[in-house]
């Protein structure tokens, strides 16, 4: 997977950005489209913001440890 740099931002295309996140192109413009991740289009192509991607994942890593804690009871 490569990524693109473009002014100092790290780029996935739409489809090597599913593929990072396991996710179906729809779902993930779902994502971009509600600005949850930034995307942009750039020569009629999405361009997926890599940081973007990394900070949605970590949220939803801590999102769903808590899930299981609450439910385990731990504080």
């Amino acid at each position: 997977m490569k990524t693109l740099i473009i002014d100092g931002r790290r780029w996935f295309s739409l489809a090597e950005a599913t593929q990072y996140v396991s996710l179906s192109d729809k779902t993930l413009m779902k994502y971009v489209r509600s600005g949850v991740i930034y995307g942009t289009r750039k020569g009629g192509k999405w361009l997926i913001d890599r940081t973007s991607l990394d900070t949605w994942l970590e949220e939803d890593k801590i999102k769903l440890l808590n899930l299981i804690n609450r439910k385990r009871g731990v504080r």
